[in-house]
């Protein structure tokens, strides 16, 4: 499918083909909107499941090691830094407090579609002010819920004193599909151990 296709190339963007003929371009954005949306309506049958019961923050961010960053530093100066590490989001604080966080979408979006200075426009001009945060405790529950609210694709991981990670859908998507393949190989064992007894 499309999304395996893009996190095994590790593209974000596909054109949609009719025979020879691009129909659009579909993004990895778009793809986990969609399945956001769609949990969000199956989460009232899911919500027995192990899964979404399970604190997962912690296992999402082990060995995270984000990039935190001071709102006047340039964006030229941030985006070096995020190529260097291979992160796709930056933490932006200020005196240990958290002021936003400046994804791939605040680059595209604000600052080359705008044409804006990559030398003299800071980071603080353009990230995303004030975002929303996950506690450590979060359950796979809590994570979808807040990311279908806001149309998120990252969240900071806060405990209330500091950001310890950041969350993404991507890893969250990975960490579900195995562990609702467990709850699946789990509720087939348990029906065919009920025929073997006869329940």
């Amino acid at each position: 499918c499309a999304l395996q296709m893009m996190n095994g190339s590790g593209l974000h963007h596909l054109p949609v083909l009719d025979g020879t003929s691009v129909l659009g371009i579909i993004s990895i954005k778009d793809i986990y909107h969609s399945a956001l949306i769609q949990l969000k309506e199956d989460l009232e049958n899911l919500f027995a499941s192990d899964a979404f019961l399970q604190k997962v923050v912690p296992r999402l961010i082990k060995n995270q090691n984000p990039i935190i960053l001071n709102p006047s530093e340039s964006i030229q100066s941030v985006v070096t830094k995020m190529a260097k590490h291979e992160q796709g989001t930056t933490i932006i604080e200020n005196d240990n407090q958290l002021m936003g966080i400046f994804t791939e979408h605040d680059l595209a979006y604000k600052v080359v579609a705008k044409k804006m200075s990559l030398t003299t426009t800071s980071v603080g001009e353009v990230m995303t002010v004030g975002p929303d945060t996950i506690g450590l405790e979060a359950t796979m529950i809590d994570i979808v819920k807040t990311m279908h609210a806001g149309n998120y694709r990252h969240l900071p991981a806060h405990d209330g004193y500091k950001v310890h990670g950041i969350v993404s859908i991507e890893d969250l998507y990975k960490i579900l599909g195995v562990e609702m393949e467990k709850d699946f190989a789990r509720a087939l064992s348990d029906r065919n151990n009920r025929w073997a007894f006869g329940v």
